[in-house]
């Protein structure tokens, strides 16, 4: 019967060889990518702050871009009302219209 253990159970079956050796090569491998990692970055000649700060920013002035976009759009909005108002205020201004003029024939009030 095969039962499923982590690796601590075989280095403890192992007994102090066994877990000094597995220390050994977990130090190793963690070294080697810590190294490896750290070279990475000296090559890239950016730090991960330096990246995540230009990012940060890169976000602030899309987030700006949209805003302002909004804004325009929303002054493009009232403006579009303003000039849809003032055309209804001419056609008022001239009469009542064909629907008002049914009604008023059809003695319907509006409430």
């Amino acid at each position: 019967m095969y039962v499923y253990f982590p690796s601590s159970f075989f280095a403890f079956q192992g007994g102090p060889r066994g877990m000094v050796a597995g220390a050994g090569a977990g130090a190793a491998l963690g070294l080697a990518a810590g190294v490896s990692f750290w070279l990475a970055e000296l090559a890239s000649g950016e730090t991960v702050a330096d990246k995540w700060y230009r990012e940060l920013l890169d976000q602030n002035r899309i987030n700006r871009e949209k805003e302002e976009e909004l804004k325009k759009y929303q002054k493009d909005l009232v403006a579009r009302y303003e000039d849809w108002s003032a055309e209804g205020d001419e056609e008022r201004a001239k009469g009542p219209t064909v629907g008002q003029r049914i009604a008023d024939f059809l003695q319907i009030k509006a409430e």
